[in-house]
């Protein structure tokens, strides 16, 4: 399924994702969902890379080509890749797994073209941020345009789910990172901590629902937390 978005969605660079890795001059790279090839053109600009793409919308791909070494314009999860095993110092697959309907498998598949030595790395939206959790509270789950509840979404992730996702293709997870989408965050933490909530919410879930549930400052994080930034590396 060939995904219709603005130029926005295909034109980033993905700086955050780029700078968690350990780049260096002449690295091989993969770029899963490559889009218009930024962070590709990035690469080969800061670090002289060779850099290949897979995009499974044709105008994008098009247009990644101008910077990159090859771009198959194809579906990760159904087509067929010439590359060879163990060629890839670093795969990037940002914005990518929640679209899959088996992202395991792609992992795994992934997995192969992996230096023993390299890195994968991902970005993943989280499921548990506040405004998703707002929507069910009001009653909805709307989808939309952009975002965590993105129309072409397959699947949804938390901070624990997303590990198990890479533990369970073969990866370990080196580094998590939260991207937070409040710029007062610090703020929020400082309030959650010197009141009461978490104490109150966990007397209303147990009697609501009969389970024990510790609400601690990772469930605070987590309603903060829009996206996660994850480095893993072959198990």
């Amino acid at each position: 399924m060939e995904y219709e978005k603005d130029d926005g969605y295909y034109s980033c660079q993905r700086e955050d994702i780029l700078s968690l890795l350990d780049l260096r001059n002449g690295i091989k790279v993969l770029d899963v969902g490559c889009g218009y090839g930024g962070a590709g053109k990035l690469l080969k600009t800061k670090f002289k890379a060779e850099v290949h793409g897979i995009e499974i919308n044709h105008g994008a791909a098009e247009k990644a080509r101008i910077h990159y070494d090859s771009v198959v314009r194809g579906n990760i999860e159904h087509d067929g890749f010439s590359f060879e095993s163990n060629y890839f110092d670093f795969i990037i697959c940002a914005d990518v797994l929640e679209h899959l309907s088996d992202p395991w498998r792609v992992l795994r598949r992934l997995k192969y073209y992996l230096k023993n030595d390299g890195q994968l790395a991902a970005s993943i939206p989280n499921i548990r941020n506040a405004h998703t959790i707002i929507q069910l509270l009001d009653g909805s789950f709307d989808y939309q345009e952009f975002g965590v509840l993105d129309d072409t979404h397959l699947r949804f992730f938390t901070h624990h789910s997303s590990i198990r996702l890479f533990e369970r293709s073969g990866f370990k997870v080196e580094k998590i990172i939260r991207k937070e989408n409040y710029s007062d965050s610090d703020r929020i933490m400082d309030i959650w901590k010197h009141s009461r909530v978490t104490d109150i919410t966990s007397v209303l879930i147990k009697k609501v629902t009969g389970a024990e549930v510790t609400i601690g400052n990772d469930f605070l994080q987590d309603l903060l937390t829009i996206q996660f930034l994850i480095t893993a590396v072959k198990q």
